[in-house]
C-alpha cells in the first residue's frame, strides 16, 4: 500500500511525459521530476514521503541494472520547534504547597516529583524504578538502574534537590528499599499511573502541557542555554 500510494506521482509523471520504461529516468529525467513535485507541493515533508518511495524503488532498478547509477537526495526540512515547559509554566509547578508540612503524600509526591524530572530529564521507566537507596545524599546523585539501553546512568542532582528529597523521605518515613516515587500504597507506580499523576498534577496548576517527555527537552533546553 505504501508502494503503491507513494509511487503515484512518479506513475503519473511518466506518463505524462511519455516515459514508458524505467531506464529512461536518468539524473537529469530525475532532476525534472524533483522540480516537477517542487512546483506541485509546497509541504517539504510531503515531497519528501513521494521521495523515499521513489528513491527505493529507482535504487532497486539500479541495483538490477535497469537505470544508471546516481544519487538522490531528499529536500530540507525546516526543524519543528521542542516544545518545553516555560519559565512562567514550571514556577507554577515548583511552587511548594500552601502548607507542605499538611499536604497529603501525593501532592508533597508530585510536588517533588516535578522537580525530579525536570532537573535530571530521567525517563518515565527509570523515574518509577528508583529506590532509596538509589539516592547518595552525600555525592550528589541518583543511580538510575533501568534505562533504555540497559546501562547504569548516575544522574547529578542540585544541593537544592538534595535536601528536599531528605526531606521528603524522612517526612514520610520511607526506607532504603522502597521506591523513591511510590503510590500510595508504597507499591511501585506503573508508566501509565505516573503519567497521569502527572497530567492531573499539572492541570491544577494551570498548566495545561502534561507530557512526562516535556521535562526531558525542557531540561536539555535549558542545559544547552546554560552552556
Amino acid at each position: 500500500n505504501y508502494y503503491y500510494w507513494n509511487l503515484k506521482s512518479l506513475r503519473d509523471y511518466m506518463r505524462d511525459k511519455g516515459i514508458v520504461h524505467v531506464n529512461e529516468m536518468d539524473q537529469e529525467e530525475f532532476n525534472k521530476f524533483l522540480e516537477h513535485l517542487m512546483n506541485n507541493y509546497t509541504n517539504p515533508t510531503t515531497i519528501n514521503t513521494y521521495l523515499r518511495a521513489t528513491r527505493a524503488f529507482l535504487y532497486y532498478a539500479m541495483r538490477e541494472g535497469y537505470v544508471c547509477k546516481y544519487d538522490i537526495h531528499l529536500v530540507n526540512e525546516p526543524e519543528k520547534p521542542i516544545d518545553v515547559y516555560t519559565e512562567k509554566e514550571l514556577e507554577k509547578l515548583f511552587k511548594a504547597p500552601a502548607n507542605l508540612k499538611k499536604a497529603a503524600f501525593t501532592e508533597y509526591r508530585n510536588w517533588i516529583l516535578v522537580q525530579y524530572l525536570s532537573e535530571t530529564g530521567n525517563r518515565r521507566n527509570s523515574v518509577i524504578n528508583l529506590k532509596v537507596n538509589d539516592v547518595d545524599f552525600e555525592q550528589r546523585y541518583v543511580k538510575v538502574r533501568v534505562t533504555k539501553n540497559n546501562k547504569v546512568l548516575y544522574s547529578p542532582i542540585s544541593q537544592t534537590m538534595t535536601r528536599i528529597l531528605y526531606n521528603y523521605i524522612i517526612t514520610w518515613g520511607l526506607y532504603d528499599n522502597d521506591y523513591l516515587f511510590p503510590d500510595t500504597e508504597r507499591k511501585q507506580m506503573t508508566e501509565n499511573a505516573i503519567s497521569k499523576t502527572i497530567a492531573r498534577y499539572n492541570k491544577s496548576r494551570g498548566v495545561n502541557k502534561t507530557s512526562i517527555h516535556l521535562f526531558r527537552h525542557t531540561m536539555a533546553t535549558n542545559f544547552i542555554k546554560d552552556k
